[in-house]
């Protein structure tokens, strides 16, 4: 359970998510006398304290979602039990969900936030998923690509998908609190969250939201007020990705970003989780070798291929899908044939293109489903080929639109 510190007066008021980072302390209020001898004063602080975790995830609800839970018989709520603590994340299969945020956007999302991003194309060129954040837990997604840049008034963090704002009152701080509320239900999983800033907002990138990021995502010390946050709910190594023993119920930082305003840069000592910046990780690459620690020569091999181009120049569904599909399973068989003990990632995904007029040939979601009965997506090519090669090692799958296609994270998985 949540422990939250609330400030008191004639009312009882609701902490934002970003001070009550610097108020939480060590998970719980601070018992007084009074209230070690009253019981009844302990339950009534104890509904506060839910209250005030209920309002920062209604807050985030237009990104999170709402936690439904899954029953115990889900095969892939808690899937990680399955495996043993001396299981080495890098020899796992993850699947993860490519801009992660984007479930809840729609046409409506999107004209009722155009005094802030100005006209842009219409939703479908910016959606990627179906499902919510909660949900995504829920289905046994364990990895999540994040974007984010200012809210309006650049005084919070929030989330874009390139021009599209998301959700204008949702915050970075509002999410987290969302992912730490599911881990403490599920102690056994671990969450690879990747952070990438979003280019193109129309937002600027200064000093501040890079030192409101520092904050948030750097090395617990002894006097940071975060410090009970940060070793409890994030793997505090940087450079590598350890045993699950050592990260269950615990997020694993994924850096896409430099700091680029902050000054002092920070040192690689006061940071977390492993480095996949924008200088390292090419664009649009097929097969990406990024080394991620100079000292142990760690490497990410990546495929990243969003851009696609036909070899025969032809630009039909038929082609662009099975372009894609072509990059995907050789990296794929990649990892299954070499370097077992680095990191695979595989993104299933890809852009919308528009033609000369302007209009939208391809969106996300055919690239990931199809034009169904004529051409099949990604997803549908994808399941009988990760069943025929179920047990063999994969690595992290990034998927659009999963859940349309049953089975298919249990096949990513393996299970």
């Amino acid at each position: 359970m949540f422990f939250l510190f609330l400030l008191a007066s004639s009312t009882y008021l609701f902490l934002s998510a970003t001070s009550t980072f610097a108020s939480w302390q060590q998970g719980g209020f601070p018992a007084t006398h009074s209230d070690r001898r009253d019981p009844g004063m302990q339950a009534t602080l104890t509904g506060l304290q839910d209250a005030a975790l209920q309002e920062i995830l209604r807050r985030g609800a237009p990104i999170l979602g709402t936690n439904d839970h899954c029953p115990t018989s889900s095969p892939t709520c808690d899937w990680m039990a399955r495996f043993p603590d001396d299981t080495r994340l890098v020899h796992m299969n993850l699947p993860g969900t490519h801009d992660a945020a984007t479930g809840s956007y729609s046409d409506a999302v999107r004209a009722g936030l155009l005094r802030y991003t100005g006209e842009i194309p219409p939703s479908r060129a910016y959606k990627c998923q179906e499902r919510t954040l909660l949900q995504m837990l829920n289905d046994g997604i364990r990895v999540f690509d994040m974007r984010y840049a200012y809210n309006p008034g650049n005084d919070t963090i929030g989330f874009w998908h390139s021009r599209a704002l998301l959700a204008p009152t949702t915050t970075l701080s509002d999410v987290l609190y969302g992912f730490y509320a599911w881990l403490d239900q599920h102690p056994t999983e671990t969450v690879l969250m990747s952070f990438n800033h979003e280019g193109g907002t129309g937002t600027p990138r200064d000093e501040k939201i890079e030192r409101m990021i520092f904050e948030t995502f750097s090395k617990a010390s002894s006097e940071d007020p975060n410090h009970f946050l940060k070793t409890k709910y994030w793997s505090q190594t940087r450079g590598e990705l350890t045993m699950l023993g050592e990260s269950r119920g615990k997020l694993v930082f994924l850096q896409r970003f430099l700091y680029e305003y902050l000054k002092p840069v920070p040192s690689d000592d006061r940071l977390v989780g492993i480095q996949l910046g924008p200088n390292r990780w090419t664009d649009n690459g097929q097969n990406i070798e990024l080394v991620y620690n100079d000292a142990t020569g760690a490497t990410a091999y990546i495929q990243d291929y969003y851009g696609v181009t036909p070899a025969d120049g032809t630009v039909t569904h038929n082609s662009l899908i099975s372009t894609k599909f072509d990059v995907l399973t050789t990296h794929l068989e990649r990892a299954i044939n070499t370097h077992p003990d680095q990191l695979f990632i595989n993104f299933a995904s890809a852009a919308y293109i528009r033609n000369s007029a302007g209009e939208i040939v391809i969106d996300p979601k055919t690239y990931a489903l199809g034009n169904e009965p004529n051409v099949p997506g990604i997803n549908q090519r994808l399941l009988p080929w990760l069943r025929e090669r179920k047990g063999r090692r994969l690595g992290i799958i990034m998927f659009d639109f999963y859940d349309a296609v049953p089975g298919l994270i249990e096949a990513a998985i393996g299970i």
